[in-house]
């Protein structure tokens, strides 16, 4: 009897808690927490925020949107949640408790027992390989989606700064207006000008006044997105984006960003687990040839002979329904292979793309800066004094005025969307993660 009961211990202690040893990126992607989740959700709980003033430079921004932003938090927590699935995934089946009780008149069988399904290890070695790379997937997800926030706080940050310089064009060619209008009323006074001098120049100012009322508006859908990607909820006042932005100029190399793109882009990454995963489906689809085996062992406490009664079930893999799923796996393989091979193709041709508008706009912002606006300006200042003067028209001197104002507009235009073109080159293509933010990333 005792040495059924010994059987019995063994079967337990062979099954219950049993699970294969930690796989390479599972331990990887626990490195990787330890370091990052004391910096972003210390104890669980959001980390005290930077507090944002007047003086607050773009860093401290992104460093806000990265602890505060929802859509942050929530790749976050699926990062936890697939690496806790991973270790899940290494365990063997339970074992499970087992009561046959046959009662008649009286209580004529009582058998406890235990019973388990022995599954080959390799096969769990698989399962656990796979919901690693699942994890480590979910944690590029959480850095390009940190990589997408950093980039957001910082298009709304040039943008509102780019609507800021209109604005500030608009009204200094607002003051020359009424200086110029001074000047009409005095010369229509004296018989030198007509009435329609000065009512041209109400016009103009009437136009500029709307203009200047609708970049006003312009800056609230701006404001609403910086918000946005600050996390702020709506109705909750948002800071106004910082004035000190840097203005950078670089020169390219497209073989030098594709090199970066292939290191650091994180959907380029995950893509490629995607194609190892499939890899590692097929080896497992492979081991559907190896049956299951369920084992259990009862043990009779109140029969005459007092019986120890084993049993032991084989699966038996159906071969053709094993090569249709070993068919199908092959070919989900070669699906992400396909899928990572487009994929390149799509950064290439976004690559090829951005380069491109960046070039544009740089070219577009010397055009204005060193060759129009400082003719233009000159030009007008000949005019102004020849008005002045008597000896040229205001449609002339308003034509001028306009080119100033467009020009302007332009050039402005041309240098917010040369820096929005740099960051998401930097963000969204090649995957720079902010310096300041590494440990974000499991960095030191």
């Amino acid at each position: 009897m005792r040495v059924h009961w010994f059987a019995i211990a063994g079967l337990a202690l062979l099954s219950a808690g049993c699970a294969v040893a930690p796989v390479k990126v599972e331990k990887e992607e626990h490195a990787i927490l330890q370091r990052v989740e004391p910096a972003y959700r210390p104890s669980g709980q959001k980390p005290p925020l930077p507090v944002l003033t007047d003086t607050s430079g773009l860093t401290d921004f992104i460093h806000y949107a990265l602890l505060n932003n929802p859509a942050v938090e929530m790749r976050f927590y699926q990062w936890k949640q697939d690496l806790d699935m991973t270790t899940a995934a290494r365990y063997l089946p339970p074992i499970s408790l087992t009561l046959d009780v046959q009662i008649t008149d009286l209580l004529y069988l009582f058998e406890p027992g235990i019973m388990t399904m022995l599954t080959p290890r390799s096969k769990t070695v698989l399962d656990a390989e796979a919901a690693s790379l699942d994890a480590r997937k979910s944690r590029l997800m959480f850095e390009g989606e940190m990589l997408k926030t950093a980039f957001a706080v910082k298009k709304n940050a040039y943008l509102f700064r780019d609507v800021r310089q209109k604005e500030t064009s608009f009204e200094e060619s607002l003051t020359v207006l009424k200086e110029l209008e001074v000047v009409a009323d005095e010369r229509v006074k004296t018989g030198k000008a007509s009435v329609s001098d000065v009512l041209r120049i109400q016009r103009e100012k009437a136009e500029l006044l709307f203009t200047l009322a609708e970049m006003k508006d312009t800056e609230q859908v701006i404001l609403a997105g910086f918000g946005a990607a600050l996390g702020l909820p709506y109705g909750t006042p948002v800071p106004a984006p910082p004035s000190n932005l840097l203005f950078t100029e670089k020169n390219f190399s497209e073989d030098d960003i594709w090199n970066v793109v292939q290191k650091n882009n994180p959907e380029l990454a995950s893509y490629r687990d995607s194609v190892t995963r499939s890899g590692i489906f097929v080896k497992r689809m492979y081991k559907e040839y190896l049956p299951d085996w369920n084992v259990s062992l009862m043990k009779s406490m109140f029969s005459e002979m007092l019986m120890t009664e084993p049993g032991i079930t084989v699966s038996l893999p159906w071969k053709d329904k094993v090569k249709a799923v070993i068919a199908a796996a092959e070919n989900a393989s070669r699906k992400t292979k396909a899928e990572l091979a487009a994929k390149e193709l799509d950064l290439a041709v976004m690559m090829a793309d951005a380069l491109f508008r960046w070039r544009q706009a740089d070219r577009e912002a010397a055009l204005y800066r060193d060759e129009l606006l400082p003719r233009v300006r000159v030009e007008y200042a000949i005019q102004k004094d020849r008005y002045l003067a008597g000896s040229a028209s205001l449609d002339d001197l308003f034509m001028l005025l306009r080119q100033i104002i467009d020009y302007s507009r332009a050039y402005d235009s041309a240098r917010a969307l040369r820096q929005i073109t740099l960051s998401e080159i930097s963000f969204m293509i090649r995957g720079d993660f902010p310096p300041e933010e590494a440990v974000l990333r499991g960095g030191p």
